[in-house]
């Protein structure tokens, strides 16, 4: 949540490497671009739509009809912005477990370990940026 209220712990690398690598409209041309595009748009749908956009609901009936539970699972358009992230960190278990948290925003994850894994994710592309970056 630290991004979100422009608090985070390289906030102004972050926002330097926005200006220079994400384009107004349309994907980036660059991996790094990409990367960082993704974890934004993740960031911004949790903070600013409850995620509402990333997770797709569905109704589960029993044999009678009746409604007994709903499936939560990750919308395919945001599904592709969380395996940006898992191939540019190579954290793919991590990802996972963070998709998982995302799913369940209804239940327990508003608490400080959702916010605590969006900004580390943050802080983990713009660190491999910088170093990519740097290195060039």
């Amino acid at each position: 949540m630290k991004y979100w209220s422009g608090k985070g712990q390289y906030q102004d690398l972050y926002e330097k490497y926005w200006k220079e690598l994400v384009p107004d409209m349309g994907e980036a041309d660059t991996t790094e671009g990409e990367a960082l595009r993704a974890i934004a748009r993740i960031n911004h749908d949790i903070y600013n739509n409850g995620g509402g956009n990333i997770v797709e609901v569905d109704a589960v009936y029993d044999d009678d009809g009746d409604h007994y539970a709903d499936e939560y699972s990750i919308s395919r358009f945001y599904d592709d912005f969380f395996d940006k992230v898992a191939m540019f960190t190579g954290d793919h278990m991590g990802v996972r477990k963070f998709k998982r948290m995302v799913e369940d925003l209804g239940a327990d994850y508003w608490d400080g370990e959702l916010n605590d894994t969006v900004d580390s994710f943050i802080d983990r592309v713009v660190q491999k940026i910088d170093s990519q970056l740097v290195a060039k």
